[in-house]
């Protein structure tokens, strides 16, 4: 391998680098076609496979974080963990963790992330994918997060740190 080769490689590296950064920076809080659109409305089936709520049944007043995750993916654990860790901080904030796989997978990650027990998360299996199918999602963990009112204020297709959603949730 000689000089000029090096060089270009290098340079192609700091490039692709480079490029990745900015992408991920502007991925994160990049601006979606569904900003300031109310929330749609979905059903959700709870994990005893019987009850089942709809979104608008969700009350305004508070802003609302949906993650819709998968089950498998580490991302969503880790994400899920994080907010667990923290709730006392997401007290003004109603969460809904979603997700259109199995129900049993999601009993199964129900129980890993420990979600028993905290009457302020929705947990629920998207009955009919409506929630990715209109946001027409392509990675997880995905973070929709709404005003008080139910407008859409931003999309977070990443794990991403509490701060930044609560950030977005109360402001």
């Amino acid at each position: 391998m000689n000089y000029k080769t090096t060089s270009s490689m290098k340079a192609l590296v700091i490039l692709i680098f480079v490029s990745s950064i900015i992408s991920c920076s502007d991925n994160l809080k990049a601006k979606s076609r569904f900003t300031g659109k109310a929330m749609p409305s979905f059903d959700l089936m709870m994990l005893d496979s019987v009850t089942r709520i709809n979104t608008n049944s969700f009350p305004i007043g508070k802003p609302i974080v949906i993650l819709y995750i998968s089950p498998s993916c580490p991302f969503c654990k880790a994400q899920t963990k994080e907010i667990i860790s923290e709730l006392e901080t997401f007290s003004d904030i109603k969460v809904c963790i979603v997700s259109g796989f199995p129900l049993s997978d999601l009993k199964q990650f129900y129980y890993e992330c420990k979600l028993k027990g905290h009457p302020q998360i929705v947990f629920g299996y998207d009955v009919n994918s409506s929630f990715a199918n209109y946001y027409q999602v392509a990675s997880v963990p995905y973070i929709a997060i709404y005003d008080k009112n139910k407008v859409l204020k931003q999309i977070l297709n990443k794990k991403t740190s509490n701060n930044l959603i609560r950030e977005i949730a109360l402001n």
